[in-house]
């Protein structure tokens, strides 16, 4: 009888080899730890300075991918030391807050991408939060023409936002407690004016 060692040797080889192709070369055992999800940039159609209002509707769009119950806290133009032009900015920075998660997150529009930071601005957080985006009646346009009006006429920033929104923040005492959303615009003399953001009311001075 002929000896077949030589050629079992071999087939042993060789399907050792083919185990150790198919898995990868890893070892044994061994799973790849799962990755955070990345913060992704979205960028839109929108390009150059645009209102609060189209600021607002593309950083809700982007929120609601992180939140289903996402809502705007307050949203404020981010000049880098220019002015913001009839009420429009290149650059919006917005918080939104998350019931169902207790977070809250900042979302910003530049040039036409829209962004989420990488971490939470706050977490653990359990806030009543109102409904701005009912009240909300003056875009930064009017809210601008509204305080060039009052002698403001080279404005340095805009943030519109929630009277109350923290229990452990209070808002300006300019701003009544009628009010449920408001302007507070800077200019680039220094001066601050408060104005309500559902009716155009103008409040006063810081």
């Amino acid at each position: 009888m002929k000896k077949m060692y030589p050629i079992v040797v071999c087939g042993v080889v060789l399907l050792m080899a083919l185990t150790v192709l198919s898995c990868g070369g890893g070892k044994e055992g061994e799973a790849e730890e799962p990755k955070p999800p990345a913060t992704t940039t979205t960028t839109t159609a929108a390009k150059g300075p645009i209102t609060a209002r189209e600021a607002m509707e593309l950083l809700s769009a982007k929120a609601k991918g992180w939140a289903s119950d996402a809502v705007p806290l307050h949203i404020s133009t981010v000049s880098r030391g220019g002015k913001v032009e009839g009420g429009k900015c290149d650059y919006w920075t917005a918080n939104f807050y998350s019931a169902s998660k207790k977070e809250q997150y900042v979302f910003n529009y530049f040039q036409g991408d829209v962004s989420q930071a990488g971490k939470p601005a706050m977490q653990g957080v359990d806030w009543q939060v109102g409904d701005l985006m009912a009240s909300w009646k003056v875009d930064s346009p009017q809210a601008a023409s509204i305080a060039s009006a009052q002698g403001l006429a080279d404005i340095a920033s805009m943030t519109l936002s929630l009277r109350q929104y923290r229990p452990d923040l209070n808002p300006p005492q300019a701003v009544p407690p009628s009010c449920q959303v408001y302007w507070e615009i800077e200019g680039e003399d220094g001066r601050t004016l408060y104005i309500d953001a559902a009716s155009g009311e103008f409040f006063g001075w810081k």
